[in-house]
């Protein structure tokens, strides 16, 4: 993804901005310790994890109307036993993930926070690229809703019917295992525990959205933890569970002058927007007053110098500690020494990683579904070519 000298400069700055605060917010941390000593200026491919670290990318930072420099939102989570997901599936995010050397059958569970396009929009993307190397199933994460049929679990129903030519014309080819999808659905409407594996907890409770159906994160391993507030407005939830987090990634809308003035809506639009449904960034700046956070990270804007100036601006009004705007590609690293943020390396051909040796494990291969002799017999055949599927 190539970015413009603009936006690269609004990350610089939001990056130095953080970067003198990067071990203040830690007292009990070595001050002489120089994160460049221990980390690449930048996040290359395939670059080792320590054990005791989380490390998270941002695959997208944006809103529902994508742009080829921002995607909407999704984050992967890597923990440094080797456990890697993501918070949301946003629309073009997907085109982030394979540039990362991440093979496909490392990540098999995502945790969707609502089910608005930009949040889940890329799932056919993700789950087609399995198809080619992974033989276990996809698990979906995510919220009920007011009834059934807007719930998680009928999202995913649905989605495979969408893509039933898709996957029949598979049949028989490829492994069945890496196109199934298990949605595993929870209650919206109560904080619980909706995962656990290797000392990770991940917790969900309410956020307050659009409609009734949508939720926050919340990660915990290794004595670290992370929040990931979806889209919401400021809710009592989320403080209670944010305060005094290693890393609060929360949503921010423009302000609602800024909104109509740029996107060239009415006032009352933007205000329903950026308020109505989204938190903006003088509310968010008293959430992470509220919460104190060892690092707040603010996402879901229109990433440019003025929007993110403003934005910058507007939350230094309420709150002075720890801050950085995410754009794509922005890496955090926590560890114990503090959260170390920087970008990753983005190669905008590089190829997918799988695991051939995948093809035909785990389970019985189906049969080809058989297509029309008709349509067979149009076929154009070269004598040197052989076009019959094994």
């Amino acid at each position: 993804m190539k970015r413009s000298v603009a936006t690269r400069l609004c990350t610089l700055i939001s990056l130095l901005f953080l970067g003198n605060s990067l071990l203040a917010h830690d007292h009990s941390a070595n001050q002489e310790w120089n994160p460049y000593d221990h980390y690449p200026q930048y996040l290359f491919p395939n670059e080792p994890l320590a054990e005791d670290e989380i490390r998270i990318i941002a695959l997208g930072t944006g809103t529902p109307t994508v742009r080829r420099g921002q995607f909407s939102p999704s984050f992967l989570v890597e923990l440094g036993n080797g456990f890697k997901f993501q918070f949301d599936v946003g629309t073009g995010s997907h085109s982030n993930f394979i540039p990362l050397g991440i093979p496909y059958k490392d990540v098999n569970h995502i945790f969707i926070s609502h089910l608005h396009t930009d949040h889940v929009g890329d799932l056919d993307a993700f789950w087609t690229g399995r198809t080619w190397g992974v033989h276990e199933t996809l698990k979906v994460h995510g919220p009920s809703g007011r009834n059934a049929e807007e719930g998680t679990a009928a999202f995913i129903e649905n989605f495979l019917k969408t893509y039933i030519w898709d996957r029949r014309s598979r049949q028989g080819i490829l492994n069945p295992l890496g196109q199934t999808i298990e949605a595993r659905e929870f209650d919206f409407s109560k904080k619980q525990v909706v995962f656990e594996r290797d000392g990770a907890t991940i917790t969900a409770f309410p956020a307050v959205h659009a409609l009734d159906g949508a939720v926050s994160y919340r990660l915990d391993w290794n004595g670290y933890s992370v929040v990931y507030s979806g889209d919401t407005k400021p809710t009592k939830w989320l403080v209670e569970n944010s305060k005094g987090v290693d890393l609060l990634i929360h949503e921010s809308f423009p302000s609602p002058k800024l909104y109509s003035k740029k996107i060239g809506i009415s006032l009352i639009m933007a205000e329903n927007i950026a308020q109505g449904v989204h938190t903006p960034p003088n509310s968010v700046a008293r959430i992470f007053e509220l919460t104190k956070p060892k690092l707040a990270a603010v996402y879901h804007l229109y990433y440019t110098r003025d929007i993110v100036n403003a934005t910058w601006d507007e939350v230094r009004q309420y709150y002075k500690g720890p801050l950085v705007i995410v754009d794509d590609l922005t890496v955090f690293n926590i560890g114990k020494n503090g959260v170390f943020v920087r970008e990753a390396v983005n190669a905008p051909h590089a190829l997918p990683r799988t695991d051939p040796s995948a093809a035909g494990k785990g389970q019985v291969m189906e049969d080809k579904i058989p297509m029309s002799d008709w349509l067979k017999a149009g076929e154009y055949k070269f004598d040197d070519v052989d076009t019959e599927l094994k």
